[in-house]
């Protein structure tokens, strides 16, 4: 598929990301994750809230569990923050970042992660 088929697929499908609500972060569990690339990369398995109930996108994660390891180098889970949110459909969640620079990040657990609540 090309880019352009691509990025037609996934805006036809899915609405900007905005962060408006705990609720909404909380919706998001079990949804399937791809980057913009198209690649899917696992499921949301839980929501990370930061423990100040702060409504601000870079406190919180997406504890995403992937179907392949082999395709992100061994990891068995990835903290992807909010803020790598780019669009959110009705059955996935789509980040602005390609399946390369997901593969390279390497998104490991925040520093305070026994501050978050977990939903």
């Amino acid at each position: 598929m090309d880019d352009d088929t691509t990025q037609e697929r996934i805006t036809s499908i899915s609405t900007p990301w905005t962060f408006p609500t705990p609720a909404d972060y909380d919706v998001l569990k079990g949804m399937d994750v791809f980057t913009i690339d198209d690649k899917k990369i696992g499921t949301v398995d839980a929501v990370l809230h930061p423990a100040n109930n702060s409504m601000a996108p870079n406190q919180h994660y997406f504890l995403v569990k992937p179907g392949m390891l082999d395709k992100l180098g061994g990891a068995n889970e990835l903290y992807v923050p909010a803020t790598a949110v780019h669009l959110v459909g009705e059955d996935r969640v789509v980040l602005e970042t390609t399946s390369d620079i997901v593969q390279s990040v390497k998104w490991s657990a925040p520093r305070n992660i026994d501050t978050f609540r977990r939903r």
